[in-house]
């Protein structure tokens, strides 16, 4: 499974990453902003993606708006420390697969995997 791991903090790509290399089976690549992002899943097709909410210039929501306009029904991860219920509303609404809040322990990442290869959101 082909993962695309967006963050601008690069301590944050690494623990994801991290994570995302003990599963098996798992490739991971890394964008450290919304604009890269979106290049990169114009030419590599990802099976799966894990985005920070909050990054410039363009956001993990507007990635994931981005990506539901042109059809794109990869699925979403999106990342963030805000809890408000507004915000996973947005998101759910855009349709992101899964809203997760930081921290969060290392395994759910993994969890989150397991999740998507079995269809079940």
């Amino acid at each position: 499974m082909r993962i695309l791991v967006v963050d601008d903090s690069r301590a944050m790509r690494q623990i994801v990453t991290q994570a995302m290399r003990q599963v098996p089976g798992v490739q991971v690549q890394e964008a450290g902003d919304g604009g890269n992002a979106l290049a990169m899943i114009r030419t590599t097709t990802p099976e799966m993606v894990i985005c920070d909410l909050h990054m410039t210039p363009i956001s993990g929501m507007a990635v994931l708006a981005q990506l539901r306009k042109d059809g794109n029904p990869v699925p979403f991860v999106l990342m963030t420390a805000d809890v408000f219920p507004e915000l996973r509303a947005q998101a759910e609404e855009l349709g992101a697969t899964y809203v997760v809040y930081k921290p969060f322990p290392t395994n759910t990442m993994p969890s989150l995997v397991g999740a998507v290869r079995a269809g079940t959101p």
